[in-house]
């Protein structure tokens, strides 16, 4: 292993289990473990490696190393709340995608990982998880997808989008891509995917292009390359995302109906008496005055809690869309692409 920095080395000196994996050190309990993980990208293990009584937390992430020392802080304050359940180590697993997490939850490799609507609702309908909590991610509890156009484009519905092309960022983002697409499926319009935002979409159709990230997005209406885009309300608002020069020439012309920002979500068959604790462990959190420093790299999370009536409801909504156009992680494009039209 190479330390490109000093950045890197004190990183490594603070985390010397982490600098074992990098590496190429592990310590799986079995062979067992070692098979189902295989696909992961790196672990980390917090109390006793040698012990298989472990409780394992998921995360997708490209920056494993990173991430593990940010996970840290929350691994060591769970262990500890469930170590007389016969818990003796928690390790931290990470994936490089949402279509290996659900493989690992549905093999019962992974106990708990936290995720955006898209993903959890994902991850049940594949791996059969369930919803434990919600909580704020970086103080937002919840949000909405606004699609918006140039106030001088004539679009004011969603019908003036067919034979136009939407701005979508990236096929894993539940605000610029799951929920508006799912919007618009669910209102009866087809979708038809474009090579190019200067294709020109079918007449009975609305065209669909990936801009690659949301400042793009915002670029490419403000520039007419795009006819319209969508991402998040949190977006719109953003000053980077959204320049005041850009959004003084735009409109919202419609918004999905708010979502949780996060959810917590366990796989099935988890100990009762586990998932209880590490819920009750988690909303503690809430009036812990160490909890900034605990959760801080934990998606900045805060206000842990029990999903309300209103947000079951939404969640059993778009649950419904994805039902009815058979969404999934690995072939979205497609079946988005195949879908009825209005």
């Amino acid at each position: 292993m190479f330390v490109a920095d000093i950045r890197q080395f004190l990183f490594y000196a603070m985390h010397p289990f982490v600098a074992m994996i990098a590496l190429g050190l592990t310590f799986m309990g079995s062979s067992a473990w070692a098979d189902g993980l295989k696909a992961t990208s790196s672990r980390a293990i917090y109390g006793d490696k040698n012990s298989e009584k472990r409780l394992v937390i998921g995360s997708v992430t490209n920056a494993p190393r990173y991430n593990f020392g940010q996970m840290q802080p929350l691994s060591l304050y769970i262990l500890d709340r469930v170590k007389d359940l016969g818990i003796d180590a928690v390790m931290v697993v990470t994936v490089d995608t949402h279509q290996q997490m659900s493989q690992l939850m549905r093999e019962g490799h992974i106990d708990w990982v936290s995720a955006t609507p898209y993903a959890a609702l994902m991850y049940e309908r594949d791996a059969g998880a369930e919803f434990m909590l919600t909580k704020k991610s970086r103080e937002r509890g919840d949000y909405c997808t606004v699609f918006f156009s140039r106030s001088d484009s004539g679009i004011s519905t969603l019908d003036d989008l067919l034979g136009k092309t939407i701005a979508f960022e990236k096929t894993d983002s539940t605000s610029a891509y799951f929920l508006p697409a799912m919007e618009l499926l669910g209102a009866g319009f087809k979708l038809v995917k474009l090579d190019s935002p200067r294709d020109i979409a079918p007449a009975d159709a609305i065209g669909y292009v990936f801009s690659g990230d949301e400042v793009n997005s915002s670029t490419w209406v403000h520039k007419r390359i795009s006819d319209a885009a969508a991402f998040s309300d949190e977006d719109w608002e953003s000053e980077w995302i959204m320049p005041t020069g850009f959004r003084d020439d735009m409109e919202i012309f419609h918004q999905t109906s708010k979502v949780p920002r996060s959810l917590e979500v366990v796989r099935p068959g988890l100990d009762p008496l586990l998932r209880t604790r590490i819920a009750k462990s988690l909303l503690e959190l809430n009036s812990n005055p160490d909890a900034e420093e605990i959760v801080r790299g934990y998606y900045n999370a805060s206000d842990f809690a029990e999903l309300t009536e209103d947000q079951q409801d939404v969640l059993e909504t778009i649950r419904k869309v994805i039902k009815t156009f058979d969404i999934s992680m690995d072939d979205t494009d497609d079946q988005v692409a195949s879908a009825p039209g209005k």
